[in-house]
This record gives structure tokens, sequence and C-alpha cells, in this order.
């Protein structure tokens, strides 16, 4: 009986361990976000405050999103955030000029990314 208790305490101990680090990689690092942002040169479109209205905005059919909207960017899911910087906007029904980075980029790098766009809108 004691073993079965310890293999429990054990067993519950790894699953909170494994959960704490999945929920410390889904909130990812925005200040390593926002090097991405940068050197990906996504300020050109999202401009630098994440309004959206950065100078080659101007010319895009489909608006960029302004990501300072809290209302708005709360109906965004981070999977929506994720597959449109991994595979571009047109694979998300959005403008196509917005490229993927799936070469570019590391999945965590990703989870950076989203991070610094979400910290716009906090």
């Amino acid at each position: 009986m004691i073993k079965s208790h310890v293999g429990s305490v054990v067993l519950g101990l790894l699953l909170a361990i494994l959960l704490m680090s999945e929920k410390a990689i889904a909130e990812g690092d925005s200040e390593a976000g926002a090097k991405f942002f940068k050197s990906l040169k996504c300020a050109a479109c999202h401009g630098k405050d994440g309004k959206g209205q950065g100078p080659a905005a101007k010319a895009m059919k489909i608006k960029t999103t302004d990501w300072t909207d809290k209302a708005a960017m709360e109906m965004v899911k981070d999977d929506f955030l994720k597959d449109i910087i991994t595979k571009g906007g047109k694979a998300v029904n959005k403008s196509k000029r917005m490229p993927g980075y799936s070469k570019k980029l590391k999945p965590a790098d990703v989870v950076d990314l989203v991070a610094y766009v979400r910290s716009f809108s906090k």
C-alpha cells in the first residue's frame, strides 16, 4: 500500500512539473519575441506600436489587425497566430504579402513571437 501511495505521489509530482513547464513554454518570452519582430521587419506592416499601421500596410488590401485592441485580440487564438507566422497569410485567408517563417524560426521562437504580439494588448 505504501509503494502504491509513493508511486502516486511521484507520478503526481512529475505531472505537475510537466504541466508547469508546458505552461512556461506556452507563455513564451516576449523580450525574445521582440528581437524576432525587429529582425524579421514585422513593423513594416504591423507598425512599431502594433496598431497595424506600418508604412507597408497602406498598400495592402486586407487590413492588418490592431494588436493593441484587447477585445479583438481575445478573439484571436494562439494557434492562429502560430499558423500565420509559420505558414504565412495566404494559408489562413489573410494577406498573401505576409510571409511564412517556418524555415527561419524554431517552434520556441514562434511561441516567443506570439508572446510579443500578445504584449501589445495587455
